[in-house]
């Protein structure tokens, strides 16, 4: 993706954004209770995440370049554990 596109990705979601970050940030403004808030929207982030890119059927290091790049580094770091 371009910095165009991601550009333009976030301003079409920029209202959803700024709608969930309200939300985070007025739960965690309940004292005894922002702890519980705090760890639950950042699980709510993640999920919310994972949903947007399964929607969009994105898949990290689907080229076949960044898997055999991934690959070499996973060969590198066991050889250097084995020293």
């Amino acid at each position: 993706m371009s910095d165009e596109q991601k550009k333009e990705e976030v301003r079409k979601k920029r209202g959803s954004y700024t709608a969930f970050g309200t939300a985070v940030l007025a739960l965690n403004l309940i004292p005894g209770a922002s702890i519980f808030f705090a760890l639950s929207s950042t699980v709510g982030a993640a999920l919310w995440t994972a949903d947007m890119e399964k929607k969009a059927g994105a898949q990290v290091n689907a080229s076949p370049e960044a898997s055999r790049d991934m690959s070499d580094v996973g060969k590198q770091v066991d050889q250097q554990r084995e020293l």
